[in-house]
Formats: structure tokens, C-alpha cells, sequence
């Protein structure tokens, strides 16, 4: 690993289909611990095609930059958008500032520099949930009395078949 560079680790991130799940520090941290206390904020570069990241504090607003302390109390929040996708992807990089004192050259920068890191891709794992709604397909003729209880058997039920 290049010292120079700025490195981040990413675990998968899981979400059940239409949830909302929190990104934290289990999911995205500094590979190196040199950059640990260093990261300050995390950059979106490409949003999710299903989903998108948020704030706490507005969790209808996606977000394009926040701040690397955000994940550490836990304020950043993955929305999935309810479709059928299985899987997301969003790419970040993430900031690294050091101050003067920190050896690394600065140029005329007497405040100090930034580092950015490779862009990475956060992976979105999600959890298919059958949220359709029951439908009947054939009436096979069971009757049941108000208040009363009848055991359906399986040549009972319809089959369907859905072609696409």
C-alpha cells in the first residue's frame, strides 16, 4: 500500500427491498491507521441507480459530500428505492486533511493539505421481500359458512403461470 496515498476498506452494505438501513464505521473506515484520525469527509461520485444516500437529519434530501465524523455517530442512512434490484453500488472517495506539523509537504499552504483517496464503491446487498398483493386466480368452489372454518387443500388452490 502506498503511504502517500489515502486508503479506505468497505464492508457490504444490507437492505431489505423499499428499507433504509445505516451506513457507519463498520462499513467504510480507513484502511491505514495513519489516516484514521485524518479522513474528514467522504465525496459521492456516482449516486446509486436504486437508491440513494442520506442524512439523518433529511432523510428525503440525497446527499453528495458529508462529513466523515457523520458515519461515526451514525447520521448516514442508504434508502433503497423499492424496486426489484438486487444489488447497488454508490462510489465515493474519501478526504484526508493533515496539518503542517503532520510531515506531510504542504507547499504554501499554511493551513495544510488535502489528500483524496481512489474512488470506491460502497455494495449494496438487498433483501427481496414479496410485498405484492395476494391475487386470486380461479374460484375453485370452496364454501364457507360466516363464523365457520374450512381446511383448503392443495388441489384447491390455483396455479398461475406469469410469461414474460
Amino acid at each position: 500500500m502506498d503511504p502517500l496515498r489515502t486508503h479506505v476498506s468497505f464492508a457490504c452494505v444490507c437492505c431489505f427491498a423499499g428499507g433504509a438501513t445505516t451506513v457507519n464505521i463498520s462499513h467504510l473506515h480507513s484502511a491505514q491507521n495513519y489516516f484514521a484520525d485524518k479522513l474528514t469527509e467522504i465525496k459521492v461520485m456516482e449516486k446509486g441507480a436504486h437508491g440513494m444516500l442520506t442524512m439523518t437529519s433529511h432523510p428525503n434530501v440525497p446527499i453528495s459530500t458529508f462529513p466523515y465524523k457523520a458515519l461515526h455517530d451514525g447520521n448516514i442512512i442508504y434508502t433503497h428505492d423499492g424496486s426489484e434490484s438486487l444489488t447497488d453500488e454508490i462510489t465515493v472517495v474519501a478526504v484526508a486533511h493533515f496539518s503542517n506539523r503532520d510531515g506531510i509537504s504542504s507547499g504554501s499552504n499554511s493551513k495544510g493539505t488535502s489528500r483524496v483517496s481512489e474512488p470506491y464503491a460502497i455494495r449494496v446487498k438487498v433483501i427481496p421481500m414479496n410485498d405484492h398483493v395476494p391475487k386470486i386466480v380461479n374460484n375453485t368452489g370452496t364454501w364457507v359458512w360466516a363464523g365457520g372454518f374450512t381446511i383448503i387443500h392443495n388441489n384447491e388452490l390455483g396455479e398461475c403461470l406469469v410469461l414474460r
